[in-house]
């Protein structure tokens, strides 16, 4: 895989921020960037909601944060990280993001999601303000295009070509990638609404920005 032209330099001098998009293969990222980045750079997880909060100095150079920073719960990455400005991640669709996230939510128990049918959980979802691939990344202010907001990510992946994705980021980082690591797959075991235009029509830059990283992938 190619760099796209519209991603931004990476600059060692500052932190590098990993955005784990929820049921977007974040967890084999994370496993990956350990893996492959120690000891050029330092590793640090944040993921509040098991105790895993960021130490002092996590803006140091050579450094790598990888986590969830969900708006809805108060955690958007520029409040995290205030000041860090460039990022990868990797993305799925956003449609497909909800159903695994159901359905990952059945198998480990949650309440939300046995007392509840995956139609509502996506009804619930299309009431929300941001869509599942953005509710989970930057807000960027004055981008006037996708293009413009993902000059901001010095790589952005698709679950779907993570072959691809790490020998670009290997190629920019100077490390090498193993391969892909797959962690809390999910299993569907119902019929899915048709209810993905919907989400296409409520949620148009979630999938605006998939299809671009799609795009660059690919290319």
């Amino acid at each position: 895989m190619r760099k796209h032209q519209e991603f931004r330099t990476f600059d060692r001098s500052k932190p590098l921020v990993s955005l784990h998009v929820p049921k977007g293969a974040g967890s084999g990222l994370w496993q990956s960037l350990q893996d492959a980045c120690k000891p050029r750079f330092r590793t640090m997880a944040y993921y509040p909601d098991i105790g895993y909060l960021l130490p002092a100095g996590w803006n140091a150079p050579e450094t790598i944060i990888h986590g969830h920073f969900v708006r809805r719960n108060g955690q958007a990455v520029e409040t995290v990280c205030s000041g860090a400005d460039q990022y990868i991640t990797v993305l799925r669709d956003p449609f497909q993001v909800v159903v695994s996230a159901y359905f990952y939510g059945k198998k480990e128990g949650m309440s939300w999601a046995t007392a509840h049918s995956l139609e509502w959980f996506m009804e619930w979802w299309l009431k929300q303000e941001q869509g599942p691939l953005m509710s989970a990344l930057p807000t960027i202010k004055g981008y006037r295009s996708v293009e413009d907001y993902a000059a901001s990510f010095i790589q952005i992946g698709v679950v779907s070509r993570m072959t691809e994705f790490y020998a670009a980021l290997g190629g920019i980082l100077g490390v090498e990638f193993a391969g892909e690591k797959i962690v809390n797959a999910s299993a569907y075991g119902e019929d899915i609404p048709d209810l993905e235009p919907a989400f296409r029509k409520r949620f148009p830059l979630d999938f605006d920005l998939f299809d671009f990283a799609d795009r660059a992938t690919a290319g």
